[in-house]
């Protein structure tokens, strides 16, 4: 039962939140960039795809390179 009480202690709203702490992270936050917070062009996902190196071993997901690139122009428009 003392995990219970636990993630309840944990999870729940009764805390008082330190503004002053909230305050601070604003004025150090760094501004954002509106050159990264572009959307992703067809084009550059494109380009990438065919960057993709064969012959490698797949990454977490175990889909390898060649699946990608052999999936053409209708997985770069789901990618996208």
């Amino acid at each position: 039962m003392h995990w219970g009480e636990y993630c309840s202690e944990l999870y729940s709203d009764d805390q008082k939140q330190d503004t002053q702490i909230l305050i601070e992270l604003d004025q150090i936050s760094p501004e954002v960039d509106e050159e990264v917070d572009k959307p992703i062009l067809m084009v550059e996902v494109e380009a990438t795809v065919w960057k993709l190196k064969n012959n490698k071993s797949p990454g977490i997901d175990g889909i390898p390179a060649e699946l990608i690139k052999n999936g053409g122009q209708a997985l770069v428009q789901a990618l996208h």
